[in-house]
């Protein structure tokens, strides 16, 4: 029922982006946040561009239960 997806972690496009553990799972939850079909949000979460945060805000959260359940 769901199209496979593929997550490919391109670290030579922003290299200073992975310098820290903090910043690699921020980096991990963005991308397979758009891998799940979430767009980026200027909200502070792990789908905001210039954040750290490894968490999806509750408006991603319901997003996600309405398309999987």
């Amino acid at each position: 029922w769901c199209k496979p997806r593929y997550v490919k972690y391109d670290t030579g496009t922003h290299p200073s982006a992975f310098n820290t553990y903090q910043e690699r799972r921020h980096f991990a939850c963005h991308e397979l946040g758009h891998t799940l079909g979430l767009f980026h949000r200027n909200s502070g979460y792990c789908l905001d561009v210039s954040g750290v945060s490894y968490t999806l805000s509750p408006h991603n959260q319901n997003h996600l239960s309405d398309l999987y359940g």
